[in-house]
């Protein structure tokens, strides 16, 4: 038989299935104290987060609200990275895709 054999595959799948959620519970935390930063106008603090947050799952509303805070730290170099990738991975009908796009022609002006 090659490999483990399906006893050890099967003991080990339960610390993997543990790590998955602790990673996504981990990325949710970051996200949220991001959110609640940016909320009290913290924004340097909130992309430390952000960018904490998307190092364990990358998300278009995380890369979304990382790119605001760029935006309203007059880093639009930046903004504009963080709304490129999130219209790469946001799905073509996202509801804020055209805001997105109004946002990057307005930034790509400046």
């Amino acid at each position: 038989m090659n490999g483990l054999p399906l006893i050890s595959i099967l003991t080990f799948l339960p610390l993997v299935g543990a790590a998955l959620v602790f990673g996504v519970d981990r990325e949710r935390r970051q996200l949220a104290r991001g959110l609640t930063l940016a909320h009290n106008g913290d924004c340097s603090a909130a992309i430390a987060e952000f960018d904490a947050s998307l190092r364990l799952v990358e998300r278009p509303s995380t890369l979304y609200n990382l790119a605001h805070c760029e935006e309203e730290l007059h880093r639009y170099d930046l903004a504009v990275q963080q709304y490129e990738r999130y219209l790469t991975i946001a799905s073509a009908d996202a509801e804020d895709r055209p805001t997105v796009e109004a946002t990057l022609t307005n930034l790509r002006a400046l």
